[in-house]
């Protein structure tokens, strides 16, 4: 906790506070002003600032220690509570890493055992399944090693090169774009999608692997909670300022709320529905949406429907007149 007063030599005390919240490991330290300044404009610049309480003198011990107390007891409560959230985020990453990590492997395990019991009595299209079958669980298994890796450098500190380069670039959206996400995710799936695409061609302002990695989780999981038969759509159109990408499926109803809940290792209702994945999909989606100056909005209906909508800066803000082929 730090106590500080408002009038200093050098620094003032405003300018101490900013500077100490400005400092990640400092940010939350409690601070408490003790000065003589009692005008309103005063108090609101600290709390502005975010101090925790400001006491004008002349205070009494009783007031200083009242004041120390509660900014302690509310400091427990937050760390009981970041404590509560840091069990919940590693419960789910051993269960979940644990699953994806060794669903796939025991695919690959199993068909390496029946290669090698019964090669000499298998014909060259049960060997060619079973080697279709290793790629899927390959895969899959690279596709969570990469957003694993993904995920961990977004919640670090930014600065990194490799942080930069996920909101540096540009790219091209047009339907070949798409249809060649749908491939990808078809072979991981091993079953074709159907997917209705119509995407206007436009110059987005975000790197081409941001943008095919956002497409490739939305629309993965469109084709994972989609009713059998139903068709996924994806359709983008430039509107005034900004490209709007629309995802859109019928199947299990994406809860209100759920968005707000969106974190590493997070499966909504993962104990009633034996999903496939790690949880790690949307949280990508919507940092590297945020880190583009885009937008994410998610609506779902009771019936089924929902609708996952994009607004993605653009390169410039001329309208394209070119339809994607």
């Amino acid at each position: 906790m730090i106590l500080c007063d408002v009038m200093m030599p050098g620094m003032n005390g405003y300018q101490v506070l900013e500077s100490i919240r400005a400092h990640r490991s400092l940010s939350h330290v409690p601070f408490i002003f003790l000065t003589a300044r009692a005008e309103p404009d005063d108090l609101r610049q600290g709390m502005v600032l975010g101090a925790d309480d400001y006491l004008i003198k002349p205070f009494t011990s009783k007031d200083l220690l009242k004041s120390i107390e509660t900014r302690l007891k509310r400091e427990q409560i937050r760390n009981n509570q970041l404590q509560g959230q840091l069990t919940d985020y590693l419960t789910n990453l051993g269960r979940v890493t644990i699953h994806e990590h060794n669903t796939p492997l025991a695919g690959i395990m199993g068909c390496i055992g029946l290669l090698k019991e019964d090669h000499s009595i298998l014909d060259s299209s049960e060997m060619e399944s079973m080697l279709d079958q290793m790629m899927t669980c390959c895969l899959r298994l690279k596709r969570t090693l990469d957003n694993e890796r993904l995920t961990n450098l977004l919640i670090r500190p930014h600065g990194s090169a490799d942080y930069d380069a996920l909101s540096q670039g540009n790219a091209y959206v047009f339907d070949a774009l798409v249809e060649q996400v749908k491939q990808t995710i078809e072979k991981e799936h091993e079953q074709p999608a159907t997917i209705r695409i119509a995407t206007e061609m436009a110059h987005l302002r975000l790197p081409p692997h941001s943008l095919s990695k956002i497409l490739e989780e939305l629309i993965d999981n469109a084709i994972k909670f989609s009713d059998t038969g139903r068709d996924v759509c994806v359709s983008g159109q430039i509107r005034d300022e900004c490209y709007q990408l629309t995802i859109t499926n019928w199947g299990r109803a994406f809860k209100s709320g759920d968005s707000l809940r969106i974190a590493p290792y997070t499966q909504f209702d993962r104990k009633y529905y034996e999903q496939q994945g790690s949880g790690l999909g949307l949280f990508i989606v919507k940092t590297l949406i945020e880190m583009n100056q885009g937008h994410l909005l998610i609506e779902s209906k009771p019936e089924g429907l929902t609708k996952v909508t994009l607004q993605l800066p653009l390169m410039d803000r001329v309208r394209s007149l070119t339809k994607s082929a």
